[in-house]
């Protein structure tokens, strides 16, 4: 239902079709991101209160008011305080962020009576692991993408290939790093304030 009904209201100001994948993408991840800040409590009524004057305030609410310049700023405040690759491009161009944009992505954060499909804000991201998440993401992906090899590593897989890879006395090394750093503070007169 997002995807599909971004594509629809982007293709009439986008006809590049690779251009209006990667701001579909770019709204969906956004929206996952600030629904899992929002549901683990990292970003809440104090942030809102702080950037955007109101407790009562959040992603949702911003989303139903159609003030997309608000939606701008929440995506800027939020990629400047978390400096995370995850909003490529950096901003959303203005003619992308329109209202209608934002109402199907209010409007899918509601239930869809339609074909009773539960709303996303129905899940809890704060107890949904991160590998469903990533999973949702690797479905967004587009052809160009998989082309370049970009895929989510499972978590289990990741762990696999650290263990292999350091050895099992890490820290045995991690410990002789720091002893020989330590010795060359200590030869060089050097004074660390913690």
């Amino acid at each position: 239902m997002l995807k599909g009904g971004l594509e629809i209201i982007l293709s009439e100001v986008e006809s590049d079709s690779n251009k209006r994948n990667e701001v579909v993408q770019a709204l969906i991840d956004r929206t996952l991101y600030v629904k899992y800040l929002e549901d683990n409590h990292i970003i809440n009524s104090y942030f809102y209160r702080h950037y955007f004057g109101s407790e009562s305030i959040n992603y949702k609410t911003l989303l139903s008011s159609v003030n997309t310049k608000d939606i701008s700023s929440l995506f800027e405040i939020i990629h400047k305080i978390f400096n995370n690759g995850l909003f490529h491009p950096d901003t959303i161009d203005e003619k992308y962020l329109t209202a209608k944009v934002c109402d199907v992505i209010a409007t899918s954060l509601n239930r869809n009576p339609k074909d009773n499909q539960l709303r996303l804000f129905d899940f809890q991201f704060d107890v949904i692991p991160v590998e469903f998440i990533s999973y949702i993401y690797e479905i967004f992906l587009t052809e160009a993408q998989k082309d370049n090899g970009i895929y989510y590593t499972p978590k289990k897989l990741a762990q696999l290939i650290v263990d292999d890879v350091i050895p099992n006395n890490k820290i045995e090394i991690f410990l002789k790093i720091i002893k020989k750093n330590c010795n060359i503070v200590k030869k060089k007169n050097l004074k660390i304030k913690i």
